[in-house]
């Protein structure tokens, strides 16, 4: 649930007076989509009754909807000039800045509207939105907690909140919100299937992902997304007959879903069934030829079967597909390094240095490689 209310001044009561028509002309031409006529209609308005508010907010409104943001200010200082306690311009100025994402001028006028009447919930909910972006994580969570205690069955309010916590890897935190959450509506479906991803990302949960990910699919067994994250967790236990069972329906209904081919190759692999790794990694290939890991789990069964040549031959592959992947450079490197081709083994590991810009492993790979040089003088 968005709590947006840029245009709840439609909801307030009309000025008296003969000016009243342009603001209601100017209310069916906004309603309408027809902003051009609705910026003429309040401009006349305002013309007749300066301090008009419903017309000077709405007017801000429709500038800001025509991405005429110069405008939007200008006419919004003037408001704040008249009515500096307003609390309807203070909390609409605040929805500018915060459209715009200038979220510390955003935050100004929302703590000022909640200065204004401290009850206000759009106000505290929108100022928990400018915390989360500005300010440290105690602010923004003490912030987060006030509107979730005005209104504590809200759903949507304490979603927000627990992806803030995961946002901030406060994983236990944001696992209680999930409690609370399912204590309310225990089938829903959305929470159910986010608290399982919450669980993919906490340290030995896999039996409870297992857990929820089966109750995702219960609600709802076309979730692919669900059922290829619970045989990922079956794999991590080891229960590679349930793997291998989620993975095949995942194929069912998507044959061309790689990421299943590849796992279940790796699994095939793990069974020491070579050919049906083949398989699978082929049409993982097949689907997509920029995915390294087949090309890599190929290459690593052909070297384990001694066939050094059909195991380079992957690589190559793989650097037709990404010229730059410093690790199949590593892997050439040690190849030639088997064979006794130390001066191009060198070679090949000092490429894979250049082009590992991101982590240390290649530069391991030439060090111990000179060790093992080394001792062989």
């Amino acid at each position: 649930m968005k709590y947006f209310f840029l245009t709840i001044l439609f909801l307030l009561p009309l000025s008296s007076g003969a000016g009243e028509s342009y603001y209601l002309k100017a209310l069916k031409a906004q309603k309408s989509g027809q902003l051009y006529k609705a910026a003429k209609l309040y401009s006349k308005e305002l013309k007749k009754h300066p301090r008009h508010l419903q017309s000077h907010l709405n007017l801000a409104t429709v500038y800001h909807y025509l991405k005429d943001p110069a405008k939007a200010h200008l006419i919004m200082k003037d408001v704040l000039e008249i009515y500096p306690f307003s609390l309807e311009a203070n909390f609409n100025m605040g929805i500018i800045f915060a459209k715009e994402k200038r979220w510390k001028k955003a935050s100004k006028f929302f703590e000022y509207a909640v200065k204004i009447r401290k009850t206000d919930f759009k106000s505290q909910y929108q100022l928990s939105k400018a915390y989360r972006k500005v300010k440290s994580f105690q602010v923004a969570e003490k912030q987060n907690l006030l509107v979730i205690g005005m209104k504590p069955k809200d759903i949507s309010i304490r979603f927000e909140h627990a992806h803030f916590l995961i946002k901030n890897l406060q994983y236990q935190l944001a696992e209680k919100e999930f409690w609370k959450m399912l204590e309310l509506d225990k089938k829903n479906h959305l929470i159910n299937f986010e608290y399982a991803l919450l669980l993919d990302k906490m340290k030995n949960r896999a039996d409870n992902a297992i857990t929820q990910y089966n109750n995702v699919i219960l609600v709802k067994p076309e979730n692919r997304i669900a059922r290829y994250n619970l045989a990922r967790n079956y794999e991590r236990v080891k229960l590679w007959k349930e793997a291998k069972q989620h993975y095949q329906i995942v194929l069912v209904k998507d044959p061309r879903h790689y990421p299943a081919n590849i796992r279940l190759g790796i699994i095939a692999r793990k069974e020491n069934k070579d050919q049906l790794a083949f398989k699978h990694f082929d049409k993982a290939i097949a689907a997509n030829p920029k995915v390294i890991l087949p090309y890599e789990e190929k290459a690593l069964i052909l070297t384990k079967q001694e066939k050094y040549d059909l195991a380079a031959a992957q690589y190559e592959l793989l650097i037709g597909q990404h010229k730059n992947y410093a690790r199949a450079y590593v892997f050439k490197g040690w190849l030639f390094e088997k064979l006794g081709e130390l001066k191009n083994a060198e070679g090949q590991y000092k490429k894979a240095v250049r082009l590992d810009k991101d982590s240390d492993y290649s530069a391991r790979n030439l060090k111990e490689f000179y060790l093992r040089k080394k001792k062989k003088k």
